[in-house]
């Protein structure tokens, strides 16, 4: 299991170094079971860079309260055993959508989404405040 918790400041977990250009390049995790990754607040991805991420062993994801990270990777992974990521510690599990990266994607843009309506919902709040004085 990797477990990383209340980092402040770490923006991804693996640092992309080196020549770019060998797509064909690829970072293994061969015996990752777990990953826990909890109260990121500046955490953006596991890794930026663009070689495959393989995780052969990989079965639970956990991302909880990481709300900057808008995907995984922006390159490929595989990750045949995982079949969902929890978000929340008491909640269920999310069944990947299409792949890892479309399902922290996709619930990076509901968080989004809450908080805009979040917002909204205060200013009308303020609004009917000062009218009714």
């Amino acid at each position: 299991m990797m477990e990383i918790i209340c980092c402040e400041s770490i923006q991804e977990i693996v640092s992309h170094e080196g020549d770019a250009s060998d797509k064909d390049e690829k970072i293994v995790f061969k015996e990752l079971q777990a990953l826990y990754l909890k109260d990121l607040q500046e955490l953006k991805c596991f890794y930026s860079g663009n070689f495959t991420v393989c995780f052969p062993s990989l079965e639970q994801v956990f991302v909880i309260n990481c709300h900057k990270m808008e995907t995984f990777c922006p390159g490929a992974i595989n990750a045949d055993k995982l079949l969902g990521v929890k978000f929340q510690d008491m909640s269920d599990v999310v069944l990947l959508d299409i792949d890892l990266n479309s399902t922290i994607q996709k619930e990076f843009l509901a968080q989004v989404k809450s908080n805009s309506d979040i917002a909204v919902k205060g200013q009308e709040n303020e609004v009917d405040g000062k009218d009714s004085l």
